[in-house]
């Protein structure tokens, strides 16, 4: 796990460090980020592993706000579990980074807690193409804090 953890942290330190090389991310891949965010929903709801397999990258990294990392099949477990997620339902408010193969989003999700109390996080979403088509490669999400 500590590899995971760390590849996926210089993931970021990259990200960080190369935008201003990037670009506004286009309509149709708005759009195409957008189709697996409702996929995932209805895999979820259809209890598919197999479809959200196909749609989260084999090597898909989940970092928690105290440090915790979720691999996919984790990340999955969770999903099927029905608990509380950022990956599904929830109010989203995003903007979007291009840098070449690779979209990142980043926003807030308005949801619940695990105790049912609503909750924003704060969230960062990558998505690459691989084999011509985005896939769900990694995400981070901290709870926002009223100051």
């Amino acid at each position: 796990m500590n590899r995971l953890r760390t590849l996926f942290l210089v993931a970021v330190v990259f990200v960080v460090l190369a935008v201003g090389q990037s670009d506004q991310a286009s309509a149709s891949d708005r759009k195409a980020v957008a189709e697996i965010w409702n996929q995932i929903a209805v895999l979820v709801q259809k209890k598919d592993r197999a479809g959200l397999e196909k749609v989260y990258a084999e090597n898909f990294v989940h970092l928690h706000a105290k440090g915790k990392i979720d691999d996919r099949k984790a990340r999955l477990d969770s999903l099927l579990a029905g608990g509380p997620n950022i990956d599904v339902g929830g109010e989203v408010a995003f903007g979007f980074r291009k840098f070449g193969e690779t979209i990142i989003a980043a926003g807030t999700i308005k949801t619940t807690s695990d105790d049912g109390k609503p909750i924003t996080y704060a969230v960062t979403k990558i998505y690459a193409k691989q084999n011509g088509r985005f896939v769900y490669v990694g995400s981070h999400a901290s709870p926002v804090v009223a100051e």
